[in-house]
């Protein structure tokens, strides 16, 4: 199957500071389903801060098609995903 890269927007609303630390990072967590609605797993999920380019990855669960990539600072982020 070839690379494909796929942005979500939506999935920065998932994102919120811990308020039990009193913190400003943010966590953002996700599930990848298929149209069908089945997990997607195995697949990388890259989010970029757009304003620095720093960019950090997670990989979706082998099962469940869950994600999480956390300790995010405040900023315009861009999510890609890619399945090989």
């Amino acid at each position: 199957m070839s690379k494909r890269i796929v942005t979500l927007f939506g999935l920065l609303a998932l994102m919120a500071a811990s308020l039990a630390a009193q913190s400003h990072l943010a966590t953002l967590r996700g599930e990848l389903v298929d149209p069908a609605g089945a997990p997607i797993p195995s697949t990388t999920v890259r989010v970029i801060n757009e304003a620095t380019g720093e960019e950090r990855t997670s990989t979706t669960g082998s099962a469940d098609g869950k994600f999480t990539v956390a300790a995010l600072p405040p900023g315009p982020y861009r999510v890609e995903v890619e399945k090989t």
